[in-house]
């Protein structure tokens, strides 16, 4: 197939297979050398994701632990509805929303907005949500593989941001630090 035929995709797929095989080639030469590979692998690789991509990755993550604590899993069409899951845990349904946090390097912590985000080509529209639009706010830390569980109550009692503290130096935790892996929360609402 002619060079110019070649998708975007194939090109980046050839560039990254001989990229592998020239590695392996000059794993014994100079260390230099090496250095150079690293830095050039790492100019391929997307510098950052979109706030979409980080949402899809917090929720694929967030179905895997649910089918870990033998929950069923249903996923709406479309994203008009305010809650992303829904657990199917025994006889009942429970409506869950789920938030990638972000870390927010002045404040040195993670933080996830607690508002609806409507966007279409040209705005960006928040607002509130409210306590009937779901059951249950998960949070997602992906650099720290960590959940944070809020009852929807609770999520939205908050300003517009949850500031979600993972340091161990920090004196006085944040209310947030209650809800760190609370699974059971789940479980204990449909008893």
């Amino acid at each position: 197939m002619p060079r110019h035929q070649i998708g975007v995709k194939a090109r980046y797929s050839l560039s990254i297979g001989l990229l592998v095989f020239d590695i392996k080639r000059t794993a014994v030469q100079s260390e230099q050398r090496q250095l150079q590979i690293f830095e050039f692998i790492t100019l391929l690789q997307p510098q950052t994701m979109d706030t979409k991509l980080k949402g899809d990755i917090a929720e694929q993550c967030t179905i895997v632990q649910a089918l870990k604590y033998g929950w069923g899993v249903l996923r709406p069409i479309g994203d008009r509805l305010p809650y992303d899951l829904v657990f199917d845990i025994g006889e009942r349904l429970v409506k869950i929303q789920v938030k990638a946090a972000w870390f927010d390097q002045k404040a040195q912590n993670y933080v996830v907005d607690n508002r609806r985000t409507k966007t279409n080509r040209r705005t960006m529209v928040r607002s509130p949500y409210e306590a009937s639009d779901f059951d249950f706010a998960i949070a997602y830390i992906s650099e720290e593989d960590v959940f944070y569980i809020f009852p929807a109550a609770v999520f939205i009692s908050y300003g517009s941001e949850i500031h979600l503290v993972e340091a161990e130096k920090r004196q006085r935790k944040p209310r947030s630090a209650g809800y760190r892996e609370q699974w059971t929360l789940i479980e204990q609402a449909i008893a």
